[in-house]
């Protein structure tokens, strides 16, 4: 037996009819091989990690190398596993993917975003950068707000996906999966996540461009929460995956990068 293990990217199509995953991979048989293909249904590029266990197989693929799958592409073969002699052979396989393409390396570091709350509003982060609770690893922002409170766009972008079928909380990470969310995706690669929004809240569908400051959602509790707060980081890629990348903030005159602790003031741009 062996494992293998292949990196694929997918460059973005679009299709409003999928809630969470915009990536579907089928397997197709033929006489002595098997065919992967893939359906991107989203605005931005997915990356994806395969592991397989084969038995009297070999492979057509280079592990860690690239794939680029066009825009509006519903059937777009990934790899084919030929049988190395005639007897019986086996294969199994896992994949997980991400938005964005671990390729990009031109992320716009100097772009200020907004405030996510409405103009003459101010809510403190309870969570800041590397949080000792659930943002060890990461460079993400809770701010705590009442639930039913409006969430606006920090920056403009893409929908990417929009979850907000779900209603349970708990403090428990698995939880996460019942997370209500916004994703963005923005010009430079980039990706924005709004989460724990309010059931059935979203103002914005997949596929919508959605300007900056505009309303996209409410706040909730939704999801890996013990509090009602909006969950907000900004992520590229990397051939290792996410990396939370820090996000500056208009703040009156100042551009700050929000801490623990402190509350916020979104004051109108000049």
């Amino acid at each position: 037996m062996k494992t293998i293990s292949v990196l694929l990217f997918l460059l973005c199509a679009y299709d409003a009819t999928y809630s969470q995953s915009p990536l579907t991979i089928t397997a197709e048989k033929g006489n002595g091989f098997v065919t992967l293909y893939a359906e991107n249904k989203t605005i931005c590029p997915l990356s994806v990690s395969f592991t397989f266990e084969t038995e009297n197989m070999h492979y057509s693929y280079t592990p860690n190398s690239f794939l680029i799958v066009p825009a509006n592409t519903s059937r777009v073969q990934l790899m084919t596993l030929y049988r190395s002699s005639n007897a019986a052979y086996r294969y199994k396989y896992k994949y997980i993917w991400n938005y964005g393409d671990a390729r990009a390396k031109n992320y716009d570091t100097s772009f200020v975003y907004e405030l996510p709350y409405a103009i003459d509003s101010a809510y403190a982060v309870s969570q800041g950068y590397f949080g000792s609770f659930s943002h060890q690893t990461v460079r993400a922002l809770d701010f705590l707000m009442p639930e039913g409170t409006p969430v606006y766009a920090a920056r403009a972008g893409r929908v990417a996906n929009v979850v907000q079928h779900n209603w349970q909380s708990c403090r428990q990470p698995e939880c996460a999966d019942f997370n209500n969310l916004i994703v963005i995706y923005h010009n430079d690669g980039t990706v924005a996540e709004y989460l724990h929004l309010q059931q059935n809240s979203a103002t914005v569908k997949i596929g919508d461009f959605v300007e900056q400051g505009q309303l996209i959602a409410k706040s909730g509790n939704t999801g890996y929460s013990t509090v009602p707060h909006l969950h907000f980081w900004v992520y590229g890629l990397t051939m290792n995956g996410k990396e939370s990348l820090p996000t500056k903030f208009q703040v009156g005159q100042k551009i700050v990068i929000p801490e623990r602790g402190f509350k916020y003031f979104r004051r109108r741009r000049a």
